[in-house]
């Protein structure tokens, strides 16, 4: 198995060694996520819990505690064939064909329709599950890897029920600010983030919400190895207002939400994101695959079209 950034996480997962029965081809390549399920309830367990089972130790206590399953979404290859540009409907029905849900994997369940109302009752249900979501995909799109535009749209709570962010952004922290009160222990309080511009990144916001004590203690670990005493050269005409009193190299990638973006001739991206929180880290994912700012540049339009 392989994250989104080509990292080889075979290791965690060694429940994927039988899953051969579920699967017909001789190979193939798919796309899904690994989720813990809570074998007392049934419920799905937060995706960064799962993330963490990543040295040997973790793995082994907690594999039969908390056991995965593996929900497939899309297929990509199958015995010498790539399937990038067959469209998504042709992809389904072969993945119906190749793999047989079981105690491992289940292929996604979806439905197919163009009805906005139909979407959202759908989408209400899996908020009623626990879940995230939905993902609205368009029936002939080809397989594009990374963002491409909105032939797939994430349609989260704060659509559903809010008219929040359209979408969650992916960005790399910059650096961060020491912290103040119950935060002084933890040595950071808030963290300045970006997004991509070019080779470089600029700044969108600083984070200091929706980050457990626990996570803070994981970010003061990860960001202590990558702290560096000057600017990187990356980080392009950060503003004096949020420089922070410590930089980081750009390594890390934050998954974030907020109530919408305003326009901000202070950051670098030429807009902000207000209210920002902290979903989750991105371990999974490199800074070259950092939300850009043409992405967030549009989602400012989309927004403020849907507000008038």
């Amino acid at each position: 198995t392989f994250s989104r950034n080509l990292e080889n996480t075979t290791l965690m997962f060694p429940e994927l060694s039988g899953i051969g029965k579920q699967i017909n081809a001789y190979e193939v390549i798919l796309d899904g996520e690994a989720i813990g399920v809570d074998p007392a309830t049934g419920k799905l367990i937060p995706f960064q819990e799962t993330m963490s089972r990543k040295r040997k130790h973790d793995i082994e206590a907690t594999r039969h505690k908390i056991p995965l399953k593996f929900f497939i979404f899309d297929i990509l290859y199958r015995d010498g064939k790539e399937l990038l540009d067959m469209a998504l409907s042709d992809r389904r029905k072969l993945l119906e064909q190749i793999v047989k849900n079981g105690a491992i994997l289940t292929i996604s369940p979806q439905i197919v329709t163009d009805s906005a109302q139909v979407i959202r009752r759908y989408h209400d249900e899996q908020l009623a599950r626990g879940l995230e979501g939905a993902v609205v995909k368009t029936w002939d799109s080809p397989y594009e890897p990374g963002r491409t535009g909105y032939s797939w749209v994430k349609f989260k709570e704060e659509e559903g029920k809010t008219g929040k962010l359209t979408d969650t952004i992916d960005a790399v922290v910059m650096g961060y600010y020491k912290g103040q009160g119950k935060r002084t222990g933890f040595g950071i309080g808030m963290f300045l983030v970006g997004v991509r511009s070019g080779d470089g990144f600029v700044t969108v916001t600083k984070i200091g919400t929706g980050v457990s004590d626990r996570l803070w203690k994981e970010f003061r670990v990860k960001l202590e190895k990558i702290k560096t005493k000057e600017q990187p050269k990356e980080y392009v005409g950060v503003h004096k207002l949020f420089t922070p009193d410590i930089w980081v190299l750009p390594k890390i990638v934050v998954e974030i939400a907020g109530d919408d973006l305003t326009k901000s001739p202070s950051h670098g991206a030429g807009v902000a994101v207000r209210f920002p929180r902290l979903v989750r880290i991105r371990s999974d994912k490199s800074p070259r695959q950092a939300t850009t700012v043409d992405e967030v540049t549009k989602m400012y339009h989309n927004q403020t079209t849907s507000h008038s």
